[in-house]
């Protein structure tokens, strides 16, 4: 053989063993040159079809019910050829255990494991969905070899011929029975999660992990807790199920919680500390809480908070203060509180060890305004219709991360963190129990 040969390997999954053509150990994927990144329509691309029919038909009728069927591609990369050029460095061994020797042979189909069969499959699908939206006016999304069509319940049967005969004008084989085949409905697994559309006559559609997703995760958890330590391989394997199951968890905890495996993942260490143990439990019982991905459209003006705190270390009379103002333009609510800070309070924002503790006190005012109006928040029945109006760009980002290096300030994200795990209409008595002494001065216009 004068040509560069790949091996293949198996790689176990939950319904088979997917073979694996191992172009990087020719070298041939590192000699792959990519100008451009492929666009894949991902879960929020599909969560956002539902979201936008809401509006638009929000506006016009309440009729605005759905359903969802998935069309998944046979053995796709095997239904695209290679041109002659590509062919020349397509060949891949095998052994043959009863000859006891390599066997060779060339590929005339996209190889699964080369960089190049996944840019070029990329493009055709892409064209397909392309052409389903514009020419056959199809409401369907794109990622890999799925494809999900989402419908109006009279136009179930059109669409679901118009997306088939597509396929098959363009001469692609797609399920057509067995588990990857069924039928259009209220809901479908697709891309590791599920859509349910069951409410979606009231303008709201739901997202979650599957149930087997999340007891594996959560099953995974237990096992390496208990341990006590986890090995480099199962951290990363454990570390990307976790990182694509948290995309539909509520808030940033999860984001959080994947610090826990930072480490292992670094090959810095294997055994885990306390606060990570805790952090992972954390993670599972979030999984086990089930709590669903709201997907919906309010035609409503979002409830706006503005918050700004002061520090001046020398001032003779205010030294540290904090406020904020609420305005719900859809109710007409308006609520503003302002406090100032004594130096005990400011003790607690670190002031004993640093000349300025403005972003402790920037994160602080953002968080409590939360806290104190936790009951307004939920009149609006979704934490989406909220935005925050800060004044420190450390704040800002700290918050949307959930996490910081200050450690003040961590500690104030894991409390808001927390809040937005429990979002519950019991605001007073959430205030008092983690704030009781930094209220004291607080006034509040009713």
């Amino acid at each position: 053989m004068t040509h560069r040969c790949q091996s293949v390997f198996g790689l176990k999954q939950k319904h088979k063993v997917r073979l694996i053509d191992d172009f990087s150990e020719s070298s041939v994927n590192q000699a792959v040159t990519v100008h451009e990144s492929p666009t894949l329509h991902t879960v929020d691309v599909a969560a956002a079809s539902p979201a936008y029919w809401f509006q638009c038909r929000g506006e016009v009728t309440q009729n605005t019910a759905l359903q969802v069927h998935t069309f998944d591609l046979s053995s796709a990369y095997r239904q695209v050829g290679l041109s002659e050029q590509g062919r020349r460095y397509a060949y891949i061994r095998v052994y043959n255990p009863d000859t006891k020797q390599w066997a060779y042979f060339q590929a005339l189909v996209l190889p699964f494991g080369a960089v190049k069969s996944v840019h070029s499959f990329l493009r055709l699908a892409r064209s397909i969905w392309w052409l389903g939206s514009v020419a056959c006016l199809l409401m369907w999304t794109s990622f890999l070899d799925d494809y999900i069509v989402f419908s109006t319940p009279d136009l179930v049967r059109s669409s679901e011929l118009t997306a088939a005969a597509l396929f098959e004008l363009l001469g692609w084989d797609f399920a057509k029975e067995g588990r990857k085949c069924i039928p259009f409905g209220d809901a479908c697994d697709a891309l590791g999660v599920v859509f349910n559309l069951q409410a979606s006559s009231t303008g709201i559609a739901h997202i979650s992990n599957t149930a087997s997703r999340a007891e594996e995760i959560v099953a995974e958890i237990i096992r390496v807790t208990g341990a006590g330590g986890i090995t480099l391989t199962d951290a990363q394997k454990l570390r990307g199920r976790m990182l694509f199951a948290e995309a539909q968890l509520c808030g940033r905890t999860g984001k959080r919680c994947l610090k826990a495996l930072r480490d292992a993942c670094c090959r810095k260490r294997t055994k885990f500390v306390d606060h990570e143990i805790l952090s992972l439990r954390l993670f599972a019982k979030m999984l086990e809480m089930g709590k669903l991905r709201v997907i919906t459209w309010d035609k409503r003006d979002p409830l706006v908070i503005f918050t700004d705190a002061c520090y001046e270390r020398d001032a003779r009379d205010l030294v540290c203060g904090l406020g904020a103002v609420l305005i719900d333009k859809y109710s007409g609510c308006k609520r503003f509180f302002s406090c100032s800070l004594d130096a005990e309070q400011r003790a607690f924002l670190g002031e004993m060890n640093k000349q300025q503790i403005i972003f402790e006190a920037e994160t602080f005012c953002a968080v409590l305004a939360y806290l104190v109006w936790t009951e307004e928040l939920n009149l609006r029945n979704s934490f989406l219709y909220v935005k925050l109006y800060v004044d420190n760009e450390g704040t800002k980002f700290c918050l949307m991360k959930g996490t910081s290096d200050n450690l003040t300030v961590d500690a104030i994200c894991a409390v808001f963190l927390n809040w937005k795990l429990q979002y519950r209409p019991t605001a007073g008595s959430r205030v008092l129990l983690l704030f009781p002494m930094w209220l004291t001065n607080l006034q509040e216009d009713t």
